[in-house]
């Protein structure tokens, strides 16, 4: 598949953005879309609710997601300029929120992300399924990866501090 890759951008390097999206599919592009569009809203959540963190190592984790979001956004706002396509409106850059602080609480802000991630992971996978472009294909499983590390993460970080709820065992 990664052959495939590597001939599928060479041979199209010269091509124009019009020769170009005679490549890809209607669906790859949404899935382009969605995908960027999903890590917009993915980005300004986890800015606003760091806000709101007390504990230094979620801190630490939220920015460690952050950096994994903002490097897959560009490598999606290249691939959607490259096909000429159009893009969703980026987040501000800085979120103000005036609220009770106190309502917030880190076990809060970890259960967002925590369902946030469980969403894109299920976001990835449906756009690897749809998309037949190895150069896609591979961008997509990239981040499917990347988002599991992460999801692996919260995980073992909500065990460590009791977040996650308890689902019900099954005794007979």
């Amino acid at each position: 598949m990664k052959i495939m890759k590597y001939l599928q951008k060479a041979s199209s390097m010269n091509d124009s953005t019009k020769e170009k999206q005679s490549y890809i599919t209607i669906s790859e592009v949404s899935s382009l879309w969605l995908q960027l569009s999903g890590r917009y809203d993915a980005i300004e959540s986890t800015r606003i609710l760091r806000n709101f963190v007390r504990d230094e190592d979620l801190k630490k984790m939220l920015d460690d997601g952050l950096e994994v979001l903002n490097a897959q956004v560009k490598e999606l706002e290249s691939t959607s300029r490259d096909y000429g396509i159009p893009m969703p409106c980026k987040p501000p850059e800085f979120s103000n929120i005036a609220l009770d602080v106190n309502a917030i609480t880190d076990k809060y802000v970890f259960k967002r992300i925590y369902r946030g991630i469980q969403n894109f992971l299920s976001l990835h996978m449906t756009c690897f399924i749809h998309t037949k472009s190895s150069f896609l294909r591979e961008k997509f499983r990239k981040f499917l990866n990347e988002e599991t590390d992460l999801f692996d993460a919260m995980i073992e970080y909500g065990k460590l501090k009791g977040w996650l709820e308890e689902e019900p065992t099954f005794r007979p």
